[in-house]
């Protein structure tokens, strides 16, 4: 599904994002589209003259020829919700048309969203659904990733071309760390990402969305507020301490040179300090980015305690339970406060849906929860997930070995894609060199195919997809693989068995083996 944005400039992006989100709820029941004509209904939303909890309802209006088209019929129509749908079956009610044809629907109804359509009209259905944050193509070309930094400064007029050639980038937290000597974090992301707006407006790109890092999981002391936090004796009941010695606050070193806490959010202090300090600022200096990625938001309890660098050695199961249940209700107040002050926030996670598990795979739940969890949490906010490793999960570890864990996630991908969720994929690479051109890598090429076609895989309008070994900006450009336009999908992926996956486009035919990590995309005859 593609999800209405408009607007121009940044500033006008977020105002579009929130005028026209579709939010998520469970699935609940199945509405069809009003009796009314689409102007009449119209009409009656722009009258406020429709009682939406009594008659959910929407209207198909057809082909739109641009999601602004289509944006526009709500106008000061605070009750309608507007946005573009790429679907199968909407040839079915309008012959003639290719089954992934944009169209423009408008329903009364947050969470609403249209099914499967039939001659007699198309159905609106309640489910899982987020915005998407960021403008999207559908499936006209392949939405990439940057997520760089400049250790020394800001960015050079040069990389900034190469960032804006990107759909989503922003700034990691080495960014600035040289010349700020691991501290004022917050101000090198600032004055980086101030940078390259100011450069993305001079040259008319008001698509490329902008981000800047932050971290759930440990209080760093790269960021002046948790520094002075860390160091003020007052504050240890706000930090994770060892089990059967209060005295050790849990910690870990870092590769900037100190030793920082872990926060503990059942203490109702550090939820506090989190969202009315950590998070008001971002708040407050967010005027060049509308988007902050934010670091491990649940991987102290996806298996990091049982490493040696997890800093405590002696937590419970159920005091590991207590603290992923307080952190997801902080996530969802951190989600909620940057959705208002107009910011996505970019969740890097590491659990699965419980759905995942199936498939004839040894599949498990590397975390203290489900991925369910964190999503009901969520229930109508706008967010996406990252992927570190994709498509692996970072800290999870099969009985059954890397088959069986990557065949899960990439079955969690296909899952979070019907949910509606938006997902930006990262991986590692091995042979994926730079270029200039914008020629599709040839059919055979020994690419890294096996990570991109699992994207393609389980890909939504909404998914990003990026490819580095680092996170400065020498790790970055435009590779062979982003040159890859498999068009729009003909259906959804099909598991042919427990470790493979195939899925057809207009453009290219895919296919997955995690047995093997074998990956081909076949590119169709023009």
């Amino acid at each position: 599904m593609a999800f209405v944005v408009c607007g121009t400039g940044h500033h006008g992006l977020v105002r579009a994002m929130f005028a026209t989100m579709v939010l998520a709820r469970p699935v609940t029941s199945v509405e069809w589209m009003s009796s009314q004509s689409p102007n009449s209904f119209i009409l009656a939303l722009h009258r406020g003259s429709l009682d939406t909890s009594a008659t959910p309802a929407g209207v198909d209006l057809g082909p739109t020829p641009s999601a602004d088209t289509c944006a526009s019929r709500c106008t000061n129509a605070p009750s309608c919700q507007a946005y573009t749908w790429v679907g199968p079956n909407v040839s079915t009610t309008y012959p003639g048309l290719a089954p992934y044809d944009s169209h423009c629907f408008v329903t009364n109804a947050t969470g609403l969203r249209p099914t499967a359509c039939n001659p007699t009209g198309c159905g609106m259905v309640s489910g899982w659904r987020v915005s998407s944050p960021w403008p999207t193509d559908g499936f006209d070309r392949l939405p990439t990733l940057w997520f760089g930094a400049n250790e020394t400064g800001v960015d050079s007029e040069d990389t900034l071309a190469m960032l804006g050639r990107h759909a989503v980038s922003g700034y990691a937290w080495q960014q600035g760390i040289s010349t700020h000597g691991g501290r004022h974090s917050e101000v090198a992301q600032a004055e980086a990402a101030i940078h390259a707006r100011d450069y993305l407006d001079s040259v008319g790109n008001d698509r490329t969305v902008l981000f800047v890092y932050r971290q759930l999981q440990i209080a760093l002391s790269l960021f002046d507020v948790t520094r002075t936090a860390a160091a003020n004796p007052a504050n240890n009941h706000i930090w994770m301490h060892d089990v059967g010695n209060e005295s050790n606050i849990c910690r870990t070193n870092q590769p900037w040179g100190t030793s920082d806490p872990y926060w503990n959010f059942t203490e109702p202090d550090a939820v506090s300090f989190w969202l009315d300090e950590f998070i008001e600022e971002v708040c407050d200096e967010h005027a060049a980015y509308t988007t902050v990625y934010i670091d491990e938001v649940d991987s102290n309890w996806c298996g990091w305690w049982t490493r040696p660098e997890g800093g405590c050695q002696n937590l419970s199961e159920s005091t590991l339970r207590s603290q992923a249940v307080a952190t997801n209700a902080v996530v969802r107040q951190t989600v909620q406060k940057l959705n208002d002050c107009g910011i996505i926030p970019v969740l890097a996670s590491f659990t699965v849906m419980k759905g995942s598990s199936a498939g004839g795979i040894a599949g498990q739940n590397p975390c203290t929860l489900w991925e369910d969890d964190l999503v009901s949490a969520l229930d109508g906010l706008v967010w996406a997930r990252f992927y570190e490793q994709w498509p692996d999960t970072f800290n999870m570890h099969h009985a059954g070995g890397i088959p069986d864990r990557f065949a899960q996630v990439i079955s969690n991908g296909i899952l979070e894609s019907k949910a509606g969720i938006p997902v930006v994929a990262h991986t590692s690479l091995s042979n994926s060199p730079c270029v200039n051109d914008t020629s599709p890598p040839v059919n055979g090429s020994a690419l890294d195919t096996f990570h991109i076609a699992a994207f393609y895989i389980a890909q939504s309008p909404s998914w990003v997809y990026g490819a580095s070994n680092g996170w400065t900006d020498n790790q970055y450009c435009w590779r062979a693989q982003y040159n890859y336009n498999c068009g729009h999908p003909l259906g959804d992926a099909v598991r042919t068995g427990p470790y493979t996956f195939t899925r057809n486009f207009t453009r290219c035919d895919v296919a997955v083996n995690t047995d093997g990590l074998v990956g081909e995309i076949r590119l169709k005859a023009d």
